[in-house]
């Protein structure tokens, strides 16, 4: 349980020191874009539109916010 948070921190921390900071964390946070397909082929969830535009929205003030 510790290891996937501690092992995540430091990726992020060690991208943050060699790419720009806006992209690092633009990356960072479409979490929710890759796991839009888990939820649909591991746990037969519905995708709705509604998901995906929240999610590209998400992603695309992310961006804006940091570049």
């Amino acid at each position: 349980a510790l290891s996937g948070p501690v092992i995540a921190g430091s990726l992020l921390l060690l991208a943050f020191r060699h790419i720009p900071l806006g992209v690092a964390t633009t990356l960072s946070h479409t979490t929710a874009i890759m796991l839009i397909p888990v939820g649909y082929f591991v746990f037969g969830e519905r995708i709705t539109p509604r998901a995906v535009a929240g999610t590209v929205v998400a992603v695309a003030g992310i961006a804006i916010l940091f570049t």
